[in-house]
């Protein structure tokens, strides 16, 4: 799809006349705040969008960048950048699809700004020859566009569905293994129930379907979204089908002989025992890559940090009083340490400033293994003042604890921190970014100290 989008945008610039693009380029130069200021309007019709954007996030943030989009996608250059501007339509679909903005509300606000371009271009028109030229280019300048954002909007909103789901899975403390055997064990009473149905003659109007099974429905709904993208989770779709599509209408039907019946039986057992294996490799899969934790430090592994910073986001948004603030956290001179003492030093440090980590927050503030030597500690329902105090105690606790080595050899650490709080931004991850440029800051400004971003 990408490259097909991006060849009809660069066809549509080859075959528009450069000068039809020029004029036009210019009058939305001369107008792009205003024609940025309407599309907000429009969008702003909804009582609905409220939620999502504030009237002063508007004017202060996304007016200047929606007129500034504008004038790159009618940029007249010679040179124009296709590719580049396909990457950040898709950029920007990914930023709705974090704040939650319905795709739908762009939609509006586009289709209604297509409208109003070309009419007031038609206005200004002294070639009247050129106007359905310049009205298409119109049209098809913010609808690939659209097209492009609406496809990244789509893949990165079910991809944190999925998160969210998953998330939700493991942030009820339920154990892998028992959920497995939870599945395993309804996969067995269907079994039964089919058994029983074989006994009776299959003359029970009430055939036990194995879609609309415990195992099957969980599998459908559940499953689907912690296990989507795995083959396993389509093999076992395709089990499911033939059982209830194939073998269960033969036998509801009846053979002359018994020995077909028979047959059949043992087919629907052979495909329940597939249907075991297929389970335990999808839950093996779960449990050794997303199991949530970071398997040395056994901190909550980046996989989730977005669906926590969306529910943060959304949290703090709607309740008017909660804030929240990240804390981006960095091993000073981790390489040194892994150089001089060995890897298995490195892990020891590793484990041993994430438990001072653990030991230096509230219970009810996530911590994460970011990757390598870095950390990040979502702290809620705080102010940035509260949070700033918490992130001194981090720091002076870790500098003061050294990590003991096996053979006794004592290491003494230092961390630089970079601290954000909520600014009440929709984007979860703008606050993540300010946090992370605070901590380059932290690290340029001679480490083991905090940063404010």
């Amino acid at each position: 799809m990408s490259e097909v989008l991006i060849g009809e945008w660069q066809a549509l610039h080859d075959e528009t006349p450069l000068p039809v693009r020029e004029r036009l380029a210019a009058f939305i130069e001369s107008r792009a705040g205003e024609l940025a200021e309407y599309f907000y309007s429009q969008m702003l019709t909804d009582p609905a969008t409220g939620f999502y954007l504030s009237h002063k996030q508007v004017e202060d943030r996304l007016k200047p960048s929606m007129a500034l989009w504008l004038r790159r996608i009618f940029d007249a250059s010679p040179d124009t950048d296709i590719e580049a501007l396909f990457a950040l339509q898709r950029h920007v679909g990914e930023v709705h699809a974090r704040i939650g903005v319905p795709v739908e509300f762009v939609a509006r606000g586009a289709r209604r700004l297509v409208n109003r371009i070309i009419v007031e271009y038609g206005d200004v028109l002294t070639e009247r020859a050129e106007w359905a030229e310049a009205a298409r280019f119109v049209s098809d300048s913010i609808g690939i566009p659209l097209e492009v954002m609406a496809s990244a909007y789509t893949g990165s909103y079910e991809v944190g569905a999925r998160s969210d789901e998953a998330y939700r899975l493991f942030s009820t403390g339920q154990n892998l293994l028992v959920e497995r055997e939870r599945q395993r064990a309804a996969l067995l009473t269907w079994e039964t129930q089919f058994l029983y149905w074989v006994a009776a003659g299959c003359r029970s109007a009430d055939t036990p379907l194995l879609a609309e099974s415990e195992f099957g429905l969980w599998m459908h709904h559940k499953g689907a979204a912690v296990f989507q993208g795995a083959e396993e989770r389509v093999q076992i779709e395709r089990e499911v089908k033939e059982i209830d599509a194939v073998l269960l209408p033969m036998l509801r039907l009846g053979r002359k002989r018994s020995t077909d019946s028979q047959e059949t039986v043992h087919a629907v057992k052979s495909h329940a025992s597939q249907l075991r294996f297929l389970l335990s490799s999808l839950f093996e899969r779960l449990a050794s890559l997303d199991a949530g934790r970071d398997v040395l430090t056994q901190l909550l592994n980046r996989r989730f940090l977005d669906v926590i910073l969306s529910r943060e986001n959304r949290l703090a948004r709607s309740s008017g009083g909660h804030s929240f603030a990240v804390m981006m956290l960095d091993i000073d001179h981790f390489k040194r340490i892994n150089d001089q003492y060995g890897h298995q030093a490195g892990d020891l440090v590793l484990q041993h400033t994430a438990m001072l980590l653990l030991n230096s927050v509230r219970g009810g503030d996530y911590v994460f293994r970011y990757g390598g030597e870095e950390f990040t500690v979502v702290l809620v329902e705080v102010d940035l003042a509260r949070a700033q105090v918490i992130a001194e105690k981090v720091r002076e606790r870790i500098a003061g604890e050294a990590a003991r080595l096996p053979d006794g050899h004592e290491i003494r650490l230092a961390v630089s921190i970079g601290l954000a709080g909520f600014e009440g931004h929709p984007d979860p991850m703008r606050t993540l970014e300010r946090a992370d440029k605070a901590l380059y800051r932290a690290k340029e400004g001679g480490r083991n100290r905090v940063e404010l971003g």
